[in-house]
């Protein structure tokens, strides 16, 4: 139990990041090294009605690990990001990885201008191809991220 509330904090915390970052109207991109970031948690949303529905697997730059491990508040510069795939339900209860969804992505900057209404995080989310999706960040990902204020708004945690 305590394992798939990690999990599912894990992709919470990424999957409601699907709102836009507002500087990708200036030509912010998906970070391209994302796939260096180290791996900390993989959940699955089997809801079809979910928004959120797929499998989520979370990476987090270097920047923000020794935060991740020992809680408190992120430094500036931390990125999460959320590589979601479409969960396909297979026979006997298996469930595999489909095609690429979306990436969700928070990054720290608790200074700018742009994170100053949703605690100091930029939400973001990317299309498989890695250009911009346009939302709504304070409904579609601070809404929910406001009730894990005191993780300073990151749902997940690690594996004890």
């Amino acid at each position: 139990m305590k394992k798939y509330f990690t999990v599912l904090t894990v992709m919470l915390l990424a999957a409601m990041a699907v709102a836009t970052w507002a500087e990708t109207k200036k030509g912010a991109m998906l970070p391209k090294d994302w796939m260096t970031y180290q791996f900390i948690g993989s959940l699955i949303i089997t809801d079809q009605k979910s928004p959120l529905f797929g499998i989520h697997h979370f990476y987090m730059n270097k920047k923000g690990i020794e935060t991740f491990k020992k809680g408190g508040a992120y430094p500036d510069g931390t990125i999460i990001v959320d590589a979601v795939y479409e969960a396909v339900m297979g026979q006997g209860g298996m469930i595999n990885e489909g095609k690429k969804l979306f990436y969700p992505v928070m990054i720290k900057d608790s200074k700018g201008k742009e994170a100053k209404e949703t605690g100091g995080w930029i939400f973001a989310a990317f299309d498989p191809d890695g250009k911009p999706i346009q939302m709504d960040v304070k409904k579609g990902c601070f809404e929910c991220h406001a009730s894990v204020k005191d993780s300073d708004y990151v749902f997940s945690k690690p594996l004890k």
